[in-house]
C-alpha cells in the first residue's frame, strides 16, 4: 500500500494532500516543501516537522548526484500514466487546502477534537486538583493550625503529615489548571508519580498490617495518579474523559475510605 501524507507549513492551519513520497520529492525539488513542512503522523497523532523523521526526510530530500545533459525521452508508458491521473481542478486544490474534501475532512475533524480535548481537560482537572486537594488537607487540619499558631517546629510537623504536603501542590496545581497554565504539566506528572507511589506503598502496608481500607486506598491513590499523568499528555477525547474518570474515581475512594469512614465508624 502506497504510503501517502497530509502536509502543511507551520504557519499554515490548513493541510495539502494526499501525497506520496514521489510527489513529495516533485515538491520538495519545486521549493515547496522543505524540512520545516509538517507531515501528519497517525501513529503519533500529532503534526511533525519532515526533518524531525530521519527515513522520511531522506527519501523526500535524496542526496543529490550529479547533474546530466542527456534528455529524458517520453515513453509510451508516460503518456499512459499523463492520460490515466485525473485533472485537478483549482476549486478542488482550494478544497483540499481547507479541509473540506472527503480525502482531508477528517484531518479537519482530528484538529478540532484536539482543541476540544485541550480546552476542557486543563478546567476540568483544575477541579479535581482541587477536590484532592481538600481530600488531603481535611485530615491534616489539626496539623495546619499548629503550623499557622506557630506551635513547634514548621518542618517537622510537616514530615509528619506529608499529606498535607501533597494537598498544598493540588491546592496551587488545581488554582493554576483553572488559569490555563499547562506550563506545569510537567511538575504535574512529577507529582503524581511521587506522591501515587508514595500512597501506594503506604496504604498497602496498612492493609498487609491488617487495615482492610488500606487496600482501597492504595487501588485509588494508583487510579488518581494514572488519570492525572495520562491527562496531561493526551489530546484524544476519549482518552481525556477515560483519564478524568479514573482521577475522579481515585478522589472519591480516598475521600470515603480515608475521610468519611473513619468519621462515622472511628478510626
Amino acid at each position: 500500500m502506497t504510503e501517502e501524507y497530509y502536509i502543511r507549513s507551520p504557519e499554515a492551519e490548513t493541510a495539502r494532500g494526499p501525497y506520496d513520497v514521489e510527489k513529495l520529492v516533485t515538491l520538495a525539488e519545486a521549493g515547496q516543501v522543505s524540512v520545516e513542512t509538517l507531515y501528519y503522523d497517525d501513529d503519533l497523532e500529532a503534526w511533525v516537522a519532515l526533518g524531525a523523521n530521519a527515513e522520511l526526510r531522506d527519501r523526500v530530500f535524496p542526496r543529490r548526484k550529479s547533474l546530466s545533459l542527456r534528455k529524458r525521452e517520453q515513453t509510451e508508458t508516460d503518456s499512459a500514466e499523463d492520460e490515466e491521473r485525473p485533472e485537478v481542478s483549482v476549486s478542488g486544490m482550494l478544497a483540499a487546502a481547507e479541509g473540506t474534501t472527503e480525502e482531508t475532512r477528517y484531518v479537519k475533524e482530528r484538529e478540532r477534537w484536539a482543541h476540544r480535548t485541550a480546552a476542557i481537560s486543563a478546567p476540568a482537572l483544575g477541579i479535581l486538583l482541587l477536590a484532592s486537594a481538600a481530600t488531603f488537607i481535611y485530615p491534616s487540619w489539626k496539623t495546619l493550625e499548629g503550623i499557622f499558631s506557630g506551635e513547634g517546629d514548621i518542618l517537622v510537623l510537616l514530615l509528619q503529615q506529608p499529606h498535607l504536603i501533597l494537598g498544598a501542590f493540588d491546592l496551587v496545581a488545581g488554582v493554576l489548571m483553572l488559569l490555563a497554565a499547562t506550563e506545569i504539566f510537567p511538575l504535574i506528572r512529577f507529582r503524581a508519580m511521587l506522591g501515587g507511589g508514595y500512597l501506594v506503598v503506604l496504604y498497602l502496608a496498612d492493609f498487609v498490617h491488617g487495615d482492610t481500607n488500606g487496600l482501597f486506598l492504595a487501588a485509588g491513590s494508583a487510579l488518581f495518579a494514572a488519570g492525572v499523568f495520562a491527562c496531561t499528555l493526551t489530546l484524544n477525547f476519549r482518552v481525556m474523559i477515560a483519564s478524568l474518570a479514573a482521577t475522579a474515581a481515585g478522589i472519591i475512594s480516598f475521600a470515603f475510605f480515608g475521610n468519611l469512614l473513619p468519621i462515622f465508624f472511628g478510626d
